[in-house]
């Protein structure tokens, strides 16, 4: 057993003896963790500091997947009105699969 002193319920020092204002813990007990009702400790919850960009992007599919999927898209678009320019990278991307078609790697 170890001692730990709190304030506002937070462990914030703990010692191998008893001293004024500590009290009897667990071993595994460690500063920052907060002392439930109960009497039991857990870690305090951690903060999400990313960004919604950082976010977003472990989420999305990567950005080869998406320019294929617009890539099939335009090529294959009949009812929009597609630019020429996308067009035509459209037609070379696949051009590329149809050299290169996907195995079973």
């Amino acid at each position: 057993m170890k001692y730990a002193k709190t304030k506002n319920n937070v462990v914030v020092q703990t010692q191998p003896n008893k001293g004024r204002g500590f009290r009897k813990v667990p071993d595994d007990v460690v500063c920052g963790m907060v002392r439930q009702k109960d009497g039991s400790f857990v870690a305090p919850p951690i903060e999400d500091t990313r960004t919604y960009k950082e976010k977003r992007a472990l989420e999305y599919p990567n950005l080869g997947d998406q320019l294929d999927a617009i890539m099939k898209w335009v090529f294959t678009e009949t009812e929009f009105e597609v630019p020429e320019e996308l067009k035509s990278i459209a037609a070379k991307c696949m051009s590329v699969k149809s050299k290169y078609p996907k195995t079973k790697e």
